[in-house]
């Protein structure tokens, strides 16, 4: 707070940024300079038809094992709270900690973690293994950086939905823009809800 003069949601949202920013940039020149080919297989038209597609199948994918997880987790007692980055979003004021806010979740972080998880981890991982196992271990680990045990097995899910469709097209730009639209259409839905509470 003392370093960036903002208050704690402020500093936050800039660490944030300063991270996905990094590992992002970090990343992309590992690709360049290690000549890691990402292979970008569909044209412009066609990559935003499947992303829409595969948003739909995402949220879809994820309400319905969040209302699985949820109702475990309430017969066996847990309490329910928010993803650390939703809490964020809705803690978020002003023009600047919202846009800083958005731009991590809707754009860094879907970068970040598909150029991380599938990008590398899933590719490297299944050299090793059968692409099955490998998609669970991403995933696991993908659903676990998200600290959320109420989240997690939505997030385990929606990780081995983005292998596989990263195994379909082995177009990383579809991974980056379904994981983004999914974050974005997320993002709304919690601020209409918010507002209407």
């Amino acid at each position: 707070s003392k370093f960036f003069g903002g208050g704690e949601t402020f500093c936050v949202i800039v660490s944030s940024l300063v991270l996905q920013a990094a590992l992002s940039v970090w990343l992309i020149l590992y690709a360049k300079f290690c000549r890691v080919d990402f292979s970008f297989t569909l044209p412009k038209r066609s990559l935003f038809s499947k992303a829409a597609k595969y948003t739909l199948l995402a949220l879809l994918l994820v309400f319905a094992t969040m209302a699985l997880w949820k109702g475990v987790l309430f017969l066996l007692g847990v309490k329910y709270e928010m993803q650390n980055s939703i809490d964020l979003w809705l803690s978020a004021s002003g023009v600047a900690e919202n846009a800083m806010a958005f731009l991590s979740i809707a754009v860094l972080a879907p970068i970040s973690e598909e150029l991380l998880f599938r990008g590398y981890l899933y590719r490297i991982l299944k050299g090793a293994f059968n692409n099955l196992f490998a998609a669970v271990l991403v995933s696991l680990l993908f659903a676990g950086i998200h600290f959320s045990i109420e989240a997690f097995v939505s997030l385990a899910a929606l990780s081995v939905l983005f292998c596989a469709v990263y195994e379909k097209y082995r177009d990383i730009r579809l991974n980056i823009l379904v994981h983004s639209l999914f974050n974005i259409v997320n993002v709304l839905m919690i601020s209409i809800c918010n507002l209407q509470q």
